[in-house]
Formats: structure tokens, sequence, C-alpha cells
């Protein structure tokens, strides 16, 4: 459930989800998502004032509850409609059909801090994706992919948060 608060023209707005109990490795340009059957799209709601309005991506993170750092390594493709889902685990397909609607990607790598930690994440500051959300909606939908040969932690849970700039 995306979660999100307000602070003038600042927004945080996050989506979430849990990958799928195995640890079947991933190869560059697989997808990451909740299911090999039935895939759910990232969305991020709330991204606009006003449906067909938008703004401008500042920062993302993104977090896993997992200390796997060898490769690990994410892109984040935006869209601003909700494109097809695709499984867990299947190669991204760069269509295309989405041209109009793809916004552009932010990469993350992985790292984490000493001895007892039990995630880790990364940050992008001035991502700078502009974007203005469909017509008659204020979301924003992604796709989350690995960029390189990842292997999971079973059931592993991600986190991904947007700080953007309100127009």
């Amino acid at each position: 459930m995306p979660l999100g608060f307000e602070s003038g023209n600042y927004l945080r707005v996050s989506a979430s989800f849990t990958r799928p109990a195995d640890i079947l490795q991933y190869a560059a340009n697989d997808v990451v998502s909740n299911s090999t059957s039935a895939p759910a799209v990232l969305t991020f709601a709330n991204m606009a004032r006003m449906p067909g309005a938008g703004g401008r991506v500042h920062t993302a993170r993104h977090m896993k509850n997992s200390t796997t750092t060898a490769a690990a390594q994410f892109r984040l493709w935006l869209y601003r409609t909700a494109p097809t889902p695709i499984n867990d685990n299947a190669q991204f397909p760069l269509l295309w059909a989405n041209r109009a609607n793809r916004l552009g990607f932010i990469d993350f790598t992985h790292s984490t801090a000493g001895t007892g930690s039990d995630s880790s994440s990364a940050m992008v500051t001035f991502a700078g994706v502009d974007y203005i959300c469909g017509s008659g909606d204020t979301s924003l939908y992604g796709i989350l992919i690995a960029t390189a040969a990842y292997t999971p932690a079973n059931a592993e849970q991600h986190f991904i948060e947007l700080g953007v700039e309100l127009f």
C-alpha cells in the first residue's frame, strides 16, 4: 500500500511488494515483481494535484530486506499510464508501443552497513525525471528490473519511495 506525505510542493510516495518464495537467479533485464503468474505493476498513487497534472522526481530510494549486495543493481522504469504487468524473472521488453507513456528510468546500486544489518538500500538524488500523469489519473506506474545477474533472498521484500516536487 502506498504511503505518502506532502509539505508544500514536495511529496513522497512509495510502493512495495514481496517477490515470490524462491531464490532463482535473475539475469540482466529480468523483471523483479510480486508473481510469476499474476504480477502487478507498481503504483505510485497521488503523484499530482489533479488528474493529468505532474511534477519532477528529485529523489528515489530502493530498500530490500536482505543484505545481498553482490550484483544488487536495479532499474525502475516509470510510466504515466499502467503498462502491461510482466511476470517475475521474465525478460523486460522495451516496447515501442509504450513510448508515449514511458517517462524514463532510475538506476539503483545497493549497499549495506556493518555487522548486524538486515537490509540493503540505494539512494538516488537529483533523479530529474519530469512527468505528467495520464488524463484522468494522478498515479505513476513502475516496473522494476535487475540490471545484473542477481540472486535474491526467498520472498524478498522491496520498498521504493519517490520524492517529488509537484508542478
